[in-house]
């Protein structure tokens, strides 16, 4: 009887030895292949960097600061811009919201964000850079005119528009977390100019000693002149 006692738990401790390897080796495949997914994930998303790099010549980028020009997935597909591994790999990708776009944030700097949207999950890179006007290529974007190059996802930028209410337009300005937005003005016929505000009713004065950590719509304030 005892021995009996003895091999039945010999055979539990061999079950769970082996339940064990089991479910080790089923953690093992699928951390393995959620790394593979990672890697390849970013793969993918620094290849759109290089053909995004490849496609803004000089007539592409945009002309005005503020201004942006975008190419999405959907387009670079038609357009014959990936080579057939990509396109396999961007296949369950949304056409829409993965993108190339180009953003001029000041006179000769823009800003090229790349983001990709596939399933359930959406991430991006940021890539900003200078350009000489005085070089006269078929592509400004080539190494050798870059002056600074970042592809830390944890960069953040946002817009600053300005409401001139009833003035001259004024362009919305592209700025870096942390960084100030640049004091401009508007002009408007019969009326002085008196400063920027957070809100409609002109009642909060915004500072631009202050760092721009979101997006912000400023609106003119105008006194009308006797």
């Amino acid at each position: 009887m005892e021995k009996e006692y003895k091999i039945s738990w010999l055979k539990v401790m061999v079950f769970l030895i082996i339940l064990v390897l089991i479910i080790g080796s089923i953690v093992w495949f699928f951390t393995r292949k959620k790394d593979s997914n990672i890697k390849n994930y970013n793969e993918d998303m620094l290849a759109l960097k290089d053909i995004g790099t490849d496609y803004f010549s000089i007539d592409k980028l945009p002309k005005e600061i503020g201004e942006s020009a975008e190419i999405n997935l959907d387009y670079l597909t038609k357009n014959k811009l990936l080579n057939n591994n990509l396109e396999k790999n961007l296949s369950s990708c949304d056409e829409k919201e993965s993108y190339i776009r180009v953003t001029k944030t000041n006179d000769n700097e823009y800003l090229m964000r790349i983001n990709l949207t596939c399933d359930k999950k959406s991430d991006y890179i940021i890539r900003t850079f200078e350009v000489d006007s005085t070089i006269e290529e078929e592509n400004l974007l080539s190494d050798s005119n870059i002056k600074h190059v970042s592809s830390d996802s944890t960069n953040k930028y946002y817009s600053v528009v300005f409401d001139s209410n009833g003035g001259s337009a004024v362009a919305k300005q592209i700025i870096k977390l942390n960084d100030y937005a640049r004091y401009v003005t508007s002009i408007k016929d019969g009326y002085t100019f008196k400063g920027w505000y957070l809100d409609k009713n002109l009642k909060i004065a915004y500072d631009f000693n202050t760092r721009v950590t979101k997006a912000l719509v400023l609106y003119a304030k105008w006194e009308e002149n006797r």
